[in-house]
């Protein structure tokens, strides 16, 4: 009876490690791969598309159905086909799927996608231009899996094309700018405060969550 009592004490402190090491690692993981299907797409799509420089941009529209009508258009004809292992998540099938991720006016949220590995993201509306589109989106690395919160398993990013300027996911920040220029401080400080944007600190680390990662997976 005391073995069996000890083996179940150190059962119970065990489990709540290996879950969260698990957990870390699905994050690390599909975050990184998430990020290289969309690299690799980009650069499949300018081979048969021209450099993105010189892509089909659309005229001025920020944060409405018609800028997300335009963004979706231009994601289908750029990017769709080239991603391997995606497909369009069906109405019934992602309808469960709680978002506790918000950047675009009104937070509006249409086409859903999921990737082969069981990840899914969204694309939300955003803004375009006559020479750059804007596509803003949320990723979930279990897609309908718990908890559905931002930070341990939702992420933002940013997808910002143009003949000046390129950012790709996860790349995301409050401010404007590459992450490159940002320092690691500055993305844990504000993963602390917009846990929804912590994919660009993990992406800084090389894809790892750190042990001072802020929040709790």
């Amino acid at each position: 009876m005391i073995t069996l009592a000890i083996v179940g004490i150190v059962f119970a402190i065990i489990t709540p490690i290996l879950v969260t090491n698990y957990r870390k690692k699905l994050v690390e993981v599909r975050l990184k791969n998430f990020y290289s299907t969309f690299m690799n797409a980009f650069q499949i799509s300018q081979v048969e598309n021209g450099d993105f420089s010189t892509w089909n941009y659309v005229g001025q529209s920020v944060g409405t159905d018609q800028a997300f009508s335009e963004n979706d258009e231009f994601f289908n004809v750029y990017f769709f086909k080239y991603l391997k292992g995606i497909r369009i998540c069906k109405p019934k099938e992602c309808a469960d799927i709680s978002v506790d991720t918000n950047v675009s006016t009104g937070g509006l949220n249409y086409s859903r996608y999921v990737l082969s590995d069981g990840s899914c993201f969204g694309l939300l509306t955003g803004g375009t231009g006559n020479s750059y589109v804007n596509i803003h989106g949320w990723y979930d690395y279990n897609c309908s899996g718990k908890p559905n919160k931002a930070g341990r398993d939702q992420f933002l990013f940013r997808m910002r094309l143009g003949a000046s300027s390129m950012y790709i996911p996860l790349q995301f920040s409050k401010e404007d700018g590459n992450l490159v220029k940002k320092s690691r401080a500055h993305l844990k400080e504000h993963c602390k405060e917009k846990p929804a944007d912590c994919g660009a600190l993990i992406q800084f680390d090389g894809w790892v969550v750190s042990k001072d990662y802020p929040i709790k997976l």
